[in-house]
């Protein structure tokens, strides 16, 4: 003889449906949520591509600055050289 307790355990067919429309109900009421999450994601993500865009089109101009800068600095330490040698020779009159 099988105890009685056991076909307790055992779901019926109207628990099972009902279990799985409860899930299906939670999924539904997820489903919004989740795409909306996902909506502000992609524009944070293409907000964050574009600075980073920005950022790097600000770095390239940057570092062609400092370019012109150091060739201006060479050059005029070049000329400061020529000025500091026409001293020491007396042809700075």
């Amino acid at each position: 003889m099988v105890p009685s307790t056991i076909f307790r355990l055992v779901p019926t067919q109207q628990a099972q449906k009902s279990l799985l429309e409860r899930v299906i109900a939670v999924s539904n009421d997820r489903a919004p949520r989740l795409t909306a999450d996902l909506s502000v994601v992609r524009v944070q993500e293409n907000e964050v591509s574009q600075c980073r865009q920005q950022m790097q089109v600000e770095s390239a101009a940057l570092l062609n600055e400092k370019s012109v800068a150091s060739c201006k600095l060479f050059m005029l330490q070049w000329r400061v050289q020529q000025l500091e040698d026409q001293n020491e020779t007396g042809l700075v009159q």
